[in-house]
């Protein structure tokens, strides 16, 4: 799957809580709005003259992007979580200070089970065998 399908197929199964994602799918949507909040971010500094040093909410834009992908990412993230057969819940350690963050970039970093689990079928695709054509 190249970049631009990751992208919206994160986004077509945006509020589908069940079912599994791949490391690719996460990696680049997340890629993805780190630029859509860079150029929020820009938008806020050049155009609105916003202070973002004093608090990154003072704009308009930041906050717009920022709600506009919670939901998206908040699924995606559910079934990174999925896919290494864990469930949902296991979120909600990222609300721990600092420990939280740090679990949390190990957990989408981390590959998925292969083959089948609780959650569904993997969502890679079967590695060929290279004995088939002997």
């Amino acid at each position: 799957m190249n970049p631009l399908e990751s992208i919206i197929q994160a986004l077509r199964r945006s509020l589908d809580f069940t079912g599994r994602s791949a490391r690719a799918e996460y990696w680049w949507f997340t890629l993805a709005w780190a630029l859509l909040a860079a150029a929020a971010a820009a938008f806020d500094l050049l155009v609105l003259k916003a202070d973002l040093a004093s608090n990154v909410f003072n704009g308009i834009a930041v906050p717009i992007a920022t709600a506009l992908v919670f939901i998206p990412h908040l699924s995606l993230s559910i079934r990174r979580l999925h896919d290494q057969n864990r469930r949902g819940w296991w979120l909600l350690a990222t609300l721990l200070p600092y420990v939280g963050l740090l679990l949390y970039g190990w957990w989408m970093g981390q590959p998925g089970t292969q083959g089948e689990n609780r959650f569904g079928p993997d969502p890679l695709p079967e590695p060929e065998n290279p004995t088939k054509y002997f």
